[in-house]
C-alpha cells in the first residue's frame, strides 16, 4: 500500500508519527491505508523510540456549573491533560450518558483505548457494571462485555498497558468489602475471575509494576474507613497459576499509599480541578 503518493512508505511514516496526540484520529480518518498503519503496533513503537509520544493523565473532572451548584459534583466529564504543554483535550461523551461518565467510575488507560469500568448512573445513581472502550484512533466509543458477578463499587483497577486490566476489591451493594477480583482483556473482550486476595480491600488502589499487579490498602468490612498500609501482588506469569502474595515491605508502592484528589492545573491557572478517577498513559 503506497501512503503518500510518490514518497517510499519509511518516509511516509516518518511524517506520520510526529502527528500530535490529538490530532490522530483525524489523521487516521485520511485515507485506509493511513488508519491501517496507525492501528499498527510498530507504528507506536517507532512513535515512542522516535521521543514524539508524551505522557498523559486521564481523568474524570468534575463540571463546574456556576448556576447549579447543587448538581456541580454529580456531573463529570472525561478529560486528557498534556502536563507538559499544559494541554486540555475533551474526550467525546459515552453514548447514552448526556451527565457525562459514570460517578465513581474507574478509568484505565491499555494501549491505544481508554477503558471506563462501573461507576453510579449520575442520574438514577444506580450501580453499574458496564465497560465503556473510547479508541484514540477512531474517536469512537464500543461497549465492552459487562463487569461479572453482583454489585460492586469502590473498586481498585490498573492495566499492564497493553491488554489486561485488574478489577480487585470495593464493596457490595450491601457495603460489604470484598476480597474478589477479577481481570478484564480488552483484545479479546473476555474476563476470568481471578483467587480472591488474602483479605477484604474496599477503596484500594492498584498499580501494576515490574510485571506484576499490585493491590494496596483499602478496608474490610469492620473498620470502616480505617485504611491498611498493607499490599498484596499477582504475578502474571507464574507458571503455577495465578496467586496472590502478600508483601511485607511495601516501601516501593509510596506512590499509590494517598488517593490523587487534587491536580494543580496547568497552564499557570491559579484554581484545582476535582477529579474521581484518573490514570496514566502514554501516547
Amino acid at each position: 500500500m503506497e501512503l503518500i503518493p510518490g514518497l517510499p512508505n519509511d518516509i511516509a511514516i516518518e511524517c506520520l508519527i510526529p502527528v500530535p496526540f490529538s490530532q490522530i484520529s483525524k489523521a487516521a480518518s485520511v485515507s485506509k491505508n493511513w488508519k491501517a498503519e496507525i492501528q499498527l503496533p510498530e507504528f507506536w513503537q517507532r512513535r515512542k523510540v522516535a521521543g514524539f509520544t508524551r505522557p498523559l493523565i486521564a481523568m474524570t473532572q468534575a463540571d463546574i456549573r456556576d448556576d447549579d451548584d447543587a448538581r456541580r459534583l454529580h456531573h463529570y466529564l472525561l478529560k486528557i491533560c498534556d502536563p507538559e504543554r499544559g494541554f486540555w483535550y475533551e474526550v467525546p461523551s459515552i453514548p447514552g450518558f448526556s451527565e457525562g461518565v459514570p460517578v465513581f467510575c474507574q478509568v484505565v488507560g491499555v494501549g491505544i483505548n481508554l477503558v471506563v469500568i462501573g461507576g453510579y448512573d449520575p442520574v438514577c445513581w444506580k450501580t453499574l457494571n458496564s465497560v465503556f472502550i473510547y479508541d484514540f484512533i477512531t474517536a469512537t466509543w464500543r461497549d465492552g462485555a459487562a463487569m461479572p458477578g453482583g454489585q460492586r463499587s469502590f473498586f481498585g483497577s490498573a492495566s499492564d498497558g497493553d491488554h489486561r486490566i485488574l478489577v480487585a476489591g470495593g464493596h457490595d451493594g450491601n457495603k460489604n468489602a470484598l476480597a474478589s477480583s477479577m481481570m478484564y482483556d480488552v483484545a479479546k473482550n473476555e474476563w476470568v475471575v481471578l483467587p480472591d486476595m488474602a483479605r477484604e480491600r474496599d477503596e484500594c488502589k492498584c498499580i501494576f509494576h515490574r510485571g506484576r499487579f499490585h493491590v494496596v490498602g483499602g478496608y474490610c468490612t469492620d473498620r470502616q474507613g480505617d485504611f491498611e498500609s498493607s499490599a498484596e501482588a499477582l504475578e502474571l506469569d507464574d507458571v503455577d497459576g495465578w496467586k496472590w502474595a502478600e508483601l511485607e515491605n511495601i516501601h516501593e508502592m509510596d506512590l499509590v499509599n494517598e488517593a490523587l484528589t487534587k491536580i494543580e492545573v496547568p497552564g499557570g491557572h491559579s484554581d484545582t480541578v476535582h477529579v474521581q478517577s484518573c490514570c496514566y498513559l502514554e501516547a
